[in-house]
Protein backbone atom coordinates (compact mmCIF):
# COMPACT_ATOMS: atom_id res chain seq x y z
CA UNK A 1 0.00 0.00 0.00
CA UNK A 2 1.77 3.54 -1.34
CA UNK A 3 2.27 5.80 1.88
CA UNK A 4 2.89 8.66 -0.04
CA UNK A 5 3.35 9.96 -3.42
CA UNK A 6 5.55 12.78 -5.40
CA UNK A 7 4.07 15.40 -6.34
CA UNK A 8 5.92 19.01 -7.16
CA UNK A 9 4.69 21.48 -9.08
CA UNK A 10 6.81 25.23 -9.74
CA UNK A 11 5.62 28.38 -9.66
CA UNK A 12 7.22 31.54 -10.73
CA UNK A 13 6.84 35.29 -10.03
CA UNK A 14 7.78 38.47 -10.29
CA UNK A 15 8.21 42.05 -8.18
CA UNK A 16 7.40 45.15 -10.57
CA UNK A 17 9.44 47.87 -7.70
CA UNK A 18 8.84 51.79 -9.41
CA UNK A 19 11.09 54.72 -8.31
CA UNK A 20 9.61 58.00 -9.19
CA UNK A 21 11.42 60.98 -8.95
CA UNK A 22 10.10 64.99 -9.73
CA UNK A 23 13.70 66.13 -11.00
CA UNK A 24 15.68 63.58 -13.21
CA UNK A 25 19.17 62.94 -12.23
CA UNK A 26 21.92 62.07 -13.85
CA UNK A 27 24.62 59.78 -12.49
CA UNK A 28 27.92 60.28 -13.48
CA UNK A 29 29.66 58.01 -15.57
CA UNK A 30 32.07 56.04 -12.96
CA UNK A 31 29.32 56.22 -10.67
CA UNK A 32 27.25 54.13 -13.06
CA UNK A 33 30.31 52.00 -13.44
CA UNK A 34 30.72 51.03 -9.90
CA UNK A 35 26.88 50.50 -9.87
CA UNK A 36 27.36 47.59 -12.61
CA UNK A 37 30.39 46.12 -11.28
CA UNK A 38 28.51 45.71 -7.90
CA UNK A 39 25.25 44.05 -9.65
CA UNK A 40 27.42 41.60 -11.56
CA UNK A 41 28.90 40.50 -8.17
CA UNK A 42 25.82 40.24 -6.37
CA UNK A 43 24.15 38.15 -9.36
CA UNK A 44 27.58 36.20 -9.29
CA UNK A 45 27.06 36.03 -5.40
CA UNK A 46 23.21 34.53 -5.60
CA UNK A 47 23.63 32.30 -8.38
CA UNK A 48 26.23 30.60 -6.46
CA UNK A 49 24.54 29.80 -3.28
CA UNK A 50 23.98 26.08 -2.77
CA UNK A 51 20.32 26.45 -2.87
CA UNK A 52 20.06 27.95 -6.10
CA UNK A 53 22.06 25.06 -7.98
CA UNK A 54 20.99 24.61 -11.56
CA UNK A 55 19.45 20.96 -12.68
CA UNK A 56 21.76 18.62 -13.90
CA UNK A 57 21.30 17.08 -17.21
CA UNK A 58 21.97 13.31 -18.17
CA UNK A 59 26.20 13.01 -18.20
CA UNK A 60 27.34 10.38 -20.47
CA UNK A 61 28.98 7.13 -18.98
CA UNK A 62 30.34 3.71 -19.52
CA UNK A 63 28.90 1.09 -16.89
CA UNK A 64 29.81 -2.43 -16.78
CA UNK A 65 28.15 -5.47 -15.12
CA UNK A 66 28.14 -8.82 -13.72
CA UNK A 67 25.35 -10.81 -14.55
CA UNK A 68 23.92 -13.78 -13.08
CA UNK A 69 20.81 -16.18 -14.06
CA UNK A 70 19.47 -19.74 -14.20
CA UNK A 71 23.12 -21.03 -12.47
CA UNK A 72 25.28 -18.34 -15.16
CA UNK A 73 27.62 -15.58 -15.09
CA UNK A 74 28.39 -13.19 -18.13
CA UNK A 75 28.80 -9.51 -18.65
CA UNK A 76 26.77 -6.92 -19.51
CA UNK A 77 27.45 -3.02 -20.21
CA UNK A 78 25.36 0.24 -20.49
CA UNK A 79 26.29 3.32 -21.96
CA UNK A 80 25.06 7.10 -22.64
CA UNK A 81 26.39 8.82 -24.83
CA UNK A 82 25.54 12.56 -26.27
CA UNK A 83 25.59 13.51 -30.30
CA UNK A 84 23.94 16.47 -31.84
CA UNK A 85 21.44 17.23 -28.32
CA UNK A 86 20.03 13.73 -28.41
CA UNK A 87 21.21 10.98 -26.04
CA UNK A 88 21.80 7.52 -26.86
CA UNK A 89 21.19 4.93 -23.75
CA UNK A 90 22.63 1.21 -25.24
CA UNK A 91 22.33 -1.83 -22.93
CA UNK A 92 23.15 -5.34 -23.38
CA UNK A 93 24.53 -8.97 -22.54
CA UNK A 94 25.48 -11.97 -24.29
CA UNK A 95 25.24 -15.85 -22.79
CA UNK A 96 27.06 -18.67 -24.83
CA UNK A 97 27.36 -22.33 -23.80
CA UNK A 98 30.20 -24.39 -25.74
CA UNK A 99 30.49 -21.67 -28.12
CA UNK A 100 26.74 -21.55 -28.58
CA UNK A 101 24.51 -18.15 -28.17
CA UNK A 102 21.98 -19.01 -25.77
CA UNK A 103 21.11 -15.52 -25.67
CA UNK A 104 22.29 -12.35 -26.84
CA UNK A 105 20.12 -8.72 -25.78
CA UNK A 106 20.79 -5.31 -27.05
CA UNK A 107 17.99 -2.73 -26.36
CA UNK A 108 18.61 1.16 -27.06
CA UNK A 109 16.84 4.49 -26.05
CA UNK A 110 17.14 7.75 -28.14
CA UNK A 111 15.82 10.43 -26.63
CA UNK A 112 15.81 14.31 -26.19
CA UNK A 113 16.69 16.32 -23.04
CA UNK A 114 13.92 19.03 -22.64
CA UNK A 115 13.06 20.93 -19.16
CA UNK A 116 14.50 18.21 -17.13
CA UNK A 117 12.39 15.27 -19.20
CA UNK A 118 13.81 12.64 -21.23
CA UNK A 119 11.71 12.75 -24.33
CA UNK A 120 11.65 9.62 -26.18
CA UNK A 121 12.53 9.31 -30.05
CA UNK A 122 13.16 5.74 -30.75
CA UNK A 123 13.67 2.69 -28.78
CA UNK A 124 14.45 -0.69 -30.09
CA UNK A 125 14.58 -4.16 -28.21
CA UNK A 126 16.18 -7.21 -29.92
CA UNK A 127 16.73 -10.70 -28.73
CA UNK A 128 18.09 -13.36 -30.22
CA UNK A 129 19.29 -17.02 -29.27
CA UNK A 130 17.14 -19.65 -28.16
CA UNK A 131 14.37 -17.59 -28.43
CA UNK A 132 13.99 -14.35 -30.60
CA UNK A 133 11.98 -10.93 -29.99
CA UNK A 134 12.07 -7.61 -31.99
CA UNK A 135 10.12 -4.57 -30.75
CA UNK A 136 10.25 -1.00 -31.87
CA UNK A 137 8.61 2.28 -30.97
CA UNK A 138 8.87 5.55 -32.69
CA UNK A 139 8.15 8.60 -31.24
CA UNK A 140 6.41 11.46 -32.89
CA UNK A 141 5.84 14.26 -30.47
CA UNK A 142 5.27 16.92 -33.42
CA UNK A 143 2.28 14.62 -34.17
CA UNK A 144 1.43 13.11 -30.39
CA UNK A 145 1.60 9.82 -31.82
CA UNK A 146 3.79 6.60 -31.22
CA UNK A 147 4.09 3.50 -33.80
CA UNK A 148 4.53 0.56 -31.27
CA UNK A 149 5.59 -2.72 -33.29
CA UNK A 150 6.62 -6.10 -32.23
CA UNK A 151 7.43 -9.39 -34.08
CA UNK A 152 6.01 -7.47 -37.71
CA UNK A 153 2.46 -6.72 -35.56
CA UNK A 154 2.09 -2.80 -35.45
CA UNK A 155 -0.50 -0.65 -33.43
CA UNK A 156 -0.33 3.13 -32.81
CA UNK A 157 -0.98 5.40 -29.60
CA UNK A 158 -1.49 8.52 -28.42
CA UNK A 159 1.57 10.49 -26.88
CA UNK A 160 0.72 12.36 -23.74
CA UNK A 161 4.17 14.44 -21.88
CA UNK A 162 5.86 12.57 -19.77
CA UNK A 163 5.46 8.96 -21.94
CA UNK A 164 8.86 7.33 -21.30
CA UNK A 165 9.77 3.89 -22.51
CA UNK A 166 11.53 0.68 -21.03
CA UNK A 167 15.05 2.32 -21.07
CA UNK A 168 14.31 5.82 -21.07
CA UNK A 169 12.53 6.03 -17.70
CA UNK A 170 15.88 4.77 -16.01
CA UNK A 171 17.71 8.26 -17.25
CA UNK A 172 14.72 9.85 -16.02
CA UNK A 173 14.48 8.09 -12.22
CA UNK A 174 18.26 8.85 -12.11
CA UNK A 175 18.10 12.69 -12.96
CA UNK A 176 14.55 12.95 -10.62
CA UNK A 177 17.04 11.47 -7.53
CA UNK A 178 19.91 13.31 -8.33
CA UNK A 179 17.83 16.99 -8.63
CA UNK A 180 15.21 16.68 -6.17
CA UNK A 181 16.23 15.45 -2.95
CA UNK A 182 12.86 15.43 -1.82
CA UNK A 183 11.90 12.16 -3.76
CA UNK A 184 14.43 10.57 -2.11
CA UNK A 185 12.89 10.16 1.12
CA UNK A 186 11.90 6.68 2.52
CA UNK A 187 8.28 5.65 1.24
CA UNK A 188 7.91 8.45 -1.42
CA UNK A 189 6.42 6.62 -4.61
CA UNK A 190 8.18 7.42 -8.14
CA UNK A 191 5.63 6.95 -10.49
CA UNK A 192 6.05 6.40 -14.39
CA UNK A 193 4.12 5.77 -17.75
CA UNK A 194 5.76 3.48 -20.14
CA UNK A 195 4.85 2.77 -23.45
CA UNK A 196 6.71 -0.50 -24.75
CA UNK A 197 6.06 -2.24 -28.55
CA UNK A 198 2.62 -4.04 -26.72
CA UNK A 199 0.70 -0.94 -24.45
CA UNK A 200 1.23 2.05 -22.02
CA UNK A 201 2.28 0.35 -18.48
CA UNK A 202 2.23 2.56 -15.13
CA UNK A 203 4.89 1.49 -13.29
CA UNK A 204 5.65 2.32 -9.69
CA UNK A 205 9.05 2.18 -7.41
CA UNK A 206 8.63 2.53 -3.61
CA UNK A 207 12.25 4.27 -1.92
CA UNK A 208 13.25 1.58 0.81
CA UNK A 209 15.78 4.14 1.98
CA UNK A 210 19.39 4.40 1.74
CA UNK A 211 21.84 1.00 1.86
CA UNK A 212 25.51 1.07 1.70
CA UNK A 213 26.37 -2.45 -0.45
CA UNK A 214 29.60 -4.16 -1.73
CA UNK A 215 29.97 -4.40 -5.52
CA UNK A 216 33.28 -5.05 -7.84
CA UNK A 217 33.50 -1.39 -8.04
CA UNK A 218 33.71 -0.49 -4.39
CA UNK A 219 31.33 0.40 -1.74
CA UNK A 220 28.40 2.17 -2.88
CA UNK A 221 26.12 4.51 -0.88
CA UNK A 222 23.20 3.79 -3.05
CA UNK A 223 19.24 4.61 -2.88
CA UNK A 224 17.29 1.12 -2.71
CA UNK A 225 13.92 0.77 -4.11
CA UNK A 226 11.47 -1.97 -4.57
CA UNK A 227 9.12 -1.90 -7.66
CA UNK A 228 5.43 -2.27 -6.76
CA UNK A 229 3.17 -4.96 -8.34
CA UNK A 230 0.15 -6.62 -7.69
CA UNK A 231 -0.55 -8.83 -4.91
CA UNK A 232 -0.97 -11.89 -7.22
CA UNK A 233 2.07 -11.13 -9.22
CA UNK A 234 4.97 -13.48 -7.64
CA UNK A 235 7.57 -11.45 -9.28
CA UNK A 236 9.87 -8.99 -7.13
CA UNK A 237 12.12 -6.30 -8.43
CA UNK A 238 14.47 -4.67 -6.36
CA UNK A 239 16.80 -1.61 -7.32
CA UNK A 240 19.77 0.06 -5.93
CA UNK A 241 21.36 3.14 -7.71
CA UNK A 242 24.36 4.89 -6.73
CA UNK A 243 24.49 8.04 -5.15
CA UNK A 244 28.14 8.41 -6.27
CA UNK A 245 27.51 8.19 -9.61
CA UNK A 246 24.59 10.47 -10.23
CA UNK A 247 22.39 7.62 -9.28
CA UNK A 248 23.02 5.11 -11.90
CA UNK A 249 22.19 1.56 -11.70
CA UNK A 250 24.47 -0.32 -9.10
CA UNK A 251 22.40 -3.54 -8.83
CA UNK A 252 19.20 -5.48 -9.81
CA UNK A 253 17.84 -8.15 -8.09
CA UNK A 254 14.29 -9.84 -9.61
CA UNK A 255 13.04 -12.78 -8.39
CA UNK A 256 10.20 -15.04 -10.74
CA UNK A 257 7.41 -16.81 -8.97
CA UNK A 258 9.19 -20.05 -9.79
CA UNK A 259 12.05 -18.52 -7.48
CA UNK A 260 14.86 -18.23 -10.14
CA UNK A 261 16.58 -15.50 -9.66
CA UNK A 262 18.50 -12.70 -12.56
CA UNK A 263 20.73 -9.92 -10.77
CA UNK A 264 23.03 -7.58 -12.47
CA UNK A 265 25.92 -5.93 -10.24
CA UNK A 266 28.26 -3.09 -11.14
CA UNK A 267 32.02 -3.68 -11.85
CA UNK A 268 32.79 -0.54 -12.76
CA UNK A 269 31.72 3.05 -14.85
CA UNK A 270 33.89 5.51 -16.86
CA UNK A 271 32.88 9.36 -17.48
CA UNK A 272 34.60 9.86 -21.25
Amino acid sequence: MRKSAYNASLSSGYTDMRLQTRTPFKQPHSSRSAWSGALVCLLFLLTAQPGIAQPIAPTPYEARYEARAMGMRTSAWRTLALSNDVYQLDHGLAVSVLGANLITVNERTEFRWHEQQAMPLQYHYKQSGVRRRDERVTFDWSQQSATMNRDGREQTQILEAGFQDNLSFSAQMSADLLNKPEMRTPDTILSYQILDARRLEIQDYKVIGEERISTPAGELNTIKLERIRDSDSGRSTVIWLSAQHQYILAKLLQIESSGSEMALTLEGVTWP
